[in-house]
């Protein structure tokens, strides 16, 4: 009982600290706005040393999925929570289970590193989904823009502001791009590296294809605007009619997992009697990959391309 109620006050110690850092990230961008107009003086040694590690190469990867993930942190303070999540997860482990130091270590860390990638993925995708749905939308504003006598530019401001995020603020930045003398196709062209949408693609060859050599530029994103929710309903048709093959992968995930836990609790610590030897060891990592491959399979027949 006092193991759970640890594991609990621990999980909310997380979800308390998550509120903070989302508050102290806002706090961060607006500061770095105001010092990049000049109307913030603050100057500070560590907070140019972790400007520095947050610019490092080797943390582009990192840098990009954060930015595609939509959260507004840097990498230090990401890995900062990692750190700290190893270690909040090295104590779970220790109240529920006998392992040692070293299974510890190993087992919290590749839990803590796995969780974090998974929960950036699992943001990217939704923030991904959530755009996609919108390209619809995006195109009948610009038509209807271009109709009423904007020009592009202007249209892709009127995006910008009257759409909700994700398509408003990612516009927003390409509105930003070009005010600053950015092209039109480059400005495009990094917003398709961080969101390669076909649909977002097809807007904006559509823009440049016009700009080069003219046309009716209303009528096709009216065109594309019906073709693009057409597809979104056989979409929402297909998600509906592969639903139960991702309930069984969902299943293969959580299913061993708990009968792990049982066994745990009601054989005497049989599972980390049972990870104290090599031979477990060889045998979880055995399971891991099958687990892996089951979930790849299951993802690649239940995934249809529309």
């Amino acid at each position: 009982m006092l193991a759970w109620l640890a594991a609990l006050a621990i999980l909310l110690i997380f979800v308390g600290l998550e509120g903070v850092v989302a508050q102290r990230s806002r706090d961060h961008l607006v500061k770095g706005r105001l010092h990049s107009v000049g109307l913030s003086h603050e100057h500070s040694p560590w907070r140019e040393r972790i400007h520095r590690i947050d610019q490092w190469p080797r943390l582009e990867f990192l840098r990009r999925m954060l930015r595609q993930a939509d959260l507004a942190i840097t990498p230090f303070f990401f890995l900062v929570g990692v750190f700290f999540a190893i270690i909040a997860t090295a104590v779970i482990l220790r109240l529920l289970f006998l392992f040692g130091v070293a299974q510890l270590a190993i087992m919290s860390t590749a839990i803590v590193i796995t969780g974090a990638y998974l929960y950036l993925a699992f943001r990217k995708d939704a923030y991904l989904k959530s755009f996609r749905m919108q390209m619809p939308q995006v195109a009948l504003t610009l038509s209807n823009s271009l109709r009423s006598g904007l020009s592009v530019m202007q249209a892709i401001g009127v995006v910008a502001e009257k759409l909700p995020r994700p398509a408003g603020v990612e516009f927003r930045h390409v509105q930003q791009m070009l005010e600053l003398g950015t092209p039109l196709d480059e400005a495009f062209e990094y917003l398709l590296e961080l969101f390669p949408i076909k649909e977002l693609e097809l807007i904006s060859s559509t823009l440049l294809i016009h700009r080069r050599t003219g046309g009716d530029l209303v009528r096709a994103l009216t065109t594309m605007s019906n073709a693009v929710l057409a597809r979104q309903r056989v979409e929402r048709e297909v998600y509906t009619v592969t639903s139960e093959g991702r309930m069984t992968m969902i299943m293969v995930m959580v299913l061993p997992i708990s009968i792990l836990l049982i066994m745990e609790f009601a054989m005497d610590h049989a599972v980390s009697q049972f990870f104290s030897n090599p031979i477990g060891w060889f045998f979880g990592a055995l399971y891991i990959i099958v687990v892996v491959v089951a979930l790849l399979l299951v993802k690649r027949i239940t995934h249809i391309e529309v």
